[in-house]
């Protein structure tokens, strides 16, 4: 599947994996597994690094383009995974991850689509990382880093590691 991802100011990449990864993850210092091992394991490092993680499942994409982009009340729709919609209010201040109108997270990475979110059946995926302030590059880099790095020890199969940002703001996946 191609997309195009257009970002302004924060690290990205695309993964596609060919195995999954058991692994723990810690949220509010208890342990927290969703019954999904990629999800389990990217939010593991995504705590001990403290970088925002993402993943979407590259099959489950809509056609149009992924953006960063502040929320459109009037037009964008949402499918929390895991909750009711009314606990994810859409505000125009909200900035979320969006393909089209549909809201693919909501508030960064902070609550993914159920339609779009990895699945324990999720093939070839896409893992993200975003920055707002250069101070934080530094994070995302090294968040994406020790990712690859243990998919590729697990016979993950990475593509090159992708950065979109204000001068260079997209890409293909």
């Amino acid at each position: 599947m191609e997309g195009r991802l257009c970002a302004d100011g924060r690290h990205t990449i695309a993964l596609p994996i060919q195995h999954r990864i058991a692994a723990s993850a810690r949220g509010q210092g208890h342990p927290v597994a969703t019954g999904i091992p990629l999800i389990d394991f990217c939010n593991a490092h995504s705590l001990r690094i403290r970088a925002p993680v993402g993943a979407y499942d590259l099959a489950r994409l809509p056609p149009e383009p992924m953006q960063l982009r502040p929320c459109r009340p009037d037009s964008d729709r949402f499918h929390p995974l895991g909750a009711p919609a009314y606990r994810y209010p859409l505000l125009p201040r909200l900035i979320l991850y969006a393909s089209g109108e549909k809201i693919l997270c909501w508030g960064l990475n902070h609550r993914d689509s159920q339609r779009t979110a990895l699945t324990a059946t999720s093939h070839d995926v896409a893992i993200f990382s975003e920055a707002a302030f250069a101070s934080q590059h530094a994070a995302c880099t090294a968040v994406i880093a020790a990712v690859r790095e243990q998919l590729q020890q697990a016979g993950g199969d990475c593509s090159p590691h992708l950065v979109a940002h204000a001068e260079a703001p997209g890409f293909d996946l």
